[in-house]
């Protein structure tokens, strides 16, 4: 590739894991300063453990039509374990018509990259064989489905396998770990607990992390162990290898090279140029202490004062990071709204000298309302962070689409972009769009669960506010309602007691008219025909017995009126047709009466009672100022619902919107509420008047 900038600029991406660990870290330095050197924008997509969804904006690998790149370079580290990503076909259909290479892992279809490292893990296991003649070893290997685990495995037995039909003596042992520090350390302890008396000689790690954690667990053990002196070798030789104590021997790969010639491979793709299928670069045994090798000349004493200063000034600037990443994680873990997250980010990453720095969040995983289609899915850009100037503002937080947000804010992010998703246990809440000096890279990984967990605190306590604010208004409607209805019902009881009073008087009334001048003229009577000298006639007992007997009428009329016994004795159905019977007779027109209720049904007693009264109400009022000439009364249900109506021919109602309704009316609709029915009038066409009540069917009672 020529090193001649190229005309237009270029953006790719990178897909990797996370960057929480030396070997991704390295070969996306090495991207980073070759396509720097091209005038080439890079875009590094950390996927993590994402699942893959087919119809959500999160995915292992977001939409990378969101950056409009150019290319995807695809980082080893992502195969692991996604089989869905282990041959072209799949790829292809992931990315269609976006140019992709693979690093560190061979693809059939793909242009591929990668370390050969056959020479350089056989020169080691020589070594270790020839020059320290150990006799017992231990190998520790990576994933087991990972490629290159397999192939530094396969060497290693391969070469001790020569040598032992040679040397019947030696003998070796394998583990698996997942080239992680912390793992290593658990399955070596485990094993130790079974072999402490058969120790190794040398311990062979297939990447440098797992030698870090077996050197730690060796030093924390006595001297007096049996495994304390056990030599370790690495693989990749990543930066802490050489600051390790004894320096580690180890197997060089060339990381930030490989990076670099990445970009070279990538670029001559998407310009179309031929490129091999599968290129390579060379690693290199690298003899340090940890073998037991021992530095002897002048140089390497002078190599070792050189090493002692970066030991001191890696672990100065490590010191550094970690109290200032502790202190950042607290300052989250307090933060309670948005200006505290706005004023924490912006003083720690001032600190740790970030400069440009967006911050989204996605819709809360417990909000029923959340949306997570891809093109509709709303992001809020809660801080943002340019050429270290914040220039996002308490209170005007931008939201839109975070396909809109993105390509917005692409246009203006710097030419290396890391991109980090934000993990909760309920799903990916948000991301981290920044960029950083590569030492910076593991902390940002590390304070990441801190801002996503931030992140949810301050959604959760939105949306509880938010259900505050709705309940709120709801007991605030609801005891509005309750006031109104507290009114109505002081109304209502006011002309229940108006109502009761006048029924009072006028039954007081009737009874002092109308029964007791009756008496009244029968006691005169009586005086009248005991004071006479002539004996009582046969006519004068027959008027006296006919007066008695209008009287008694009236009174058991009066009776009736206050309660109607025979709606015990006779029920609903007769009861009506005697009051309809009644009212004929006394109005001198037809009364008609239709009941058209299911055999089954019945009216509860209150019902009973209310429902006769309204009838025997209204048809008072028909006789005092309807001045009808016909009447109906009929009950019937329709569509599950029971129909009451009395209708008349009469003047019909008053057609004087300001008259309010007598006390008859009242009395009625109050009688309707008690029953739970629903009471109405409105006009009969052509004159008169419909009286209704209505009541749900299921409110009877079956018989």
């Amino acid at each position: 590739m020529s090193e001649k900038k190229l005309k237009h600029v270029k953006k790719l991406a990178l897909v990797l894991n996370i960057l929480d660990e030396e070997y991704q870290n390295s070969v996306f330095s090495g991207i980073k300063k070759r396509a720097k050197e091209l005038n080439v924008e890079v875009i590094c997509l950390q996927h993590e453990n994402a699942t893959i969804y087919e119809d959500t904006l999160v995915t292992r690998f977001p939409e990378f039509n969101f950056f409009d790149v150019d290319g995807i370079i695809l980082l080893s580290s992502v195969f692991s374990d996604c089989p869905f990503l282990q041959n072209a076909e799949s790829i292809r259909s992931l990315w269609p018509g976006i140019p992709v290479i693979s690093v560190g892992q061979q693809i059939d279809g793909i242009p591929s990259l990668a370390i050969r490292s056959k020479n350089a893990m056989g020169k080691l296991t020589k070594h270790l064989l020839t020059h320290h003649n150990y006799k017992q070893f231990l190998y520790i290997s990576g994933i087991e489905e990972h490629v290159d685990s397999k192939e530094r495995k396969a060497i290693f037995e391969n070469t001790i396998s020569k040598y032992m039909t040679k040397n019947p003596d030696l003998s070796y042992d394998s583990i698996t770990g997942d080239f992680s520090e912390a793992i290593a350390r658990e399955r070596l302890t485990a094993y130790i607990e079974t072999h402490k008396n058969k120790p190794a000689d040398v311990i062979v790690c297939a990447n440098d992390n797992m030698a870090l954690g077996v050197n730690k667990y060796l030093k924390s053990q006595s001297s007096k162990h049996p495994w304390s002196h056990c030599a370790v070798t690495g693989f990749d030789d990543i930066p802490q290898s050489e600051l390790e104590i004894p320096a580690f021997t180890t197997v060089r790969q060339p990381l930030r090279e490989m990076g670099e010639k990445a970009v070279d491979i990538m670029l001559d793709h998407i310009e179309g140029k031929e490129t091999n299928p599968m290129s390579y670069v060379e690693s290199k045994l690298i003899i340090r202490e940890s073998c037991g090798c021992k530095r002897k000349t002048e140089k390497s004493k002078t190599y070792s004062e050189k090493q002692l200063t970066n030991i001191q000034r890696k672990f100065f600037q490590s010191e550094h990071f970690l109290r200032q990443m502790s202190h950042f994680a607290q300052q989250l873990n307090s933060c309670n709204q948005e200006d505290g997250l706005m004023y924490t980010l912006d003083t720690n990453l001032a600190i740790l000298g970030i400069n440009d720095f967006a911050l989204y969040s996605f819709p809360n995983p417990f909000d029923e309302n959340a949306t997570i289609s891809k093109h509709s899915i709303k992001a809020n850009e809660l801080f943002l962070r340019r050429n270290g100037e914040r220039l996002t503002q308490y209170g005007h937080i931008k939201t839109d689409t975070l396909i809109s947000f993105i390509k917005n804010l692409s246009e203006n992010l710097p030419a290396s972009t890391v991109v980090k998703l934000l993990h909760t246990s309920n799903g990916v809440i948000g991301c981290i769009i920044y960029d950083g000096p590569q030492i910076i890279h593991p902390y940002i990984c590390s304070i990441s669960t801190n801002l996503a967990q931030t992140i949810f605190r301050l959604q959760t306590n939105a949306q509880k506010q938010k259900y505050s604010e709705q309940l709120e208004k709801a007991v605030e409607k609801r005891t509005q309602e309750l006031m109104e209805e507290n009114n109505k019902r002081i109304k209502v009881e006011a002309e229940v007691l108006k109502i009761s009073e006048m029924e009072r008087q006028r039954f007081s009334t009737d009874l002092h008219d109308d029964i007791c001048q009756r008496l009244a003229g029968l006691a005169m009577l009586c005086r009248c025909y005991s004071s006479s000298e002539k004996p009582i006639n046969k006519e004068q007992m027959v008027e006296l017995t006919e007066l008695i007997t209008e009287t008694l009428q009236t009174t058991r009329q009066y009776a009736h009126n206050s309660f109607p016994v025979e709606l015990d004795s006779l029920g609903m159905k007769d009861s009506l047709s005697n009051l309809c019977n009644t009212f004929q007779s006394q109005a001198k027109y037809p009364c008609s009466y239709e009941w058209n209720l299911p055999e089954n049904k019945i009216f509860t007693r209150p019902q009973a009672i209310n429902i006769f009264r309204i009838i025997q109400e209204a048809l008072q009022n028909v006789l005092k100022h309807a001045k009808a000439t016909e009447v109906k009364v009929e009950i019937f249900t329709q569509r599950k619902t029971v129909f009451i109506r009395i209708i008349d021919n009469g003047k019909g109602l008053s057609t004087n919107s300001k008259k309010k309704d007598g006390i008859g009316m009242k009395s009625m609709q109050y009688r309707a509420d008690q029953i739970g029915a629903k009471f109405s009038t409105k006009r009969n066409e052509p004159t008169g008047t419909i009286i209704e009540l209505t009541l749900e069917e299921k409110k009877l009672e079956n018989c």
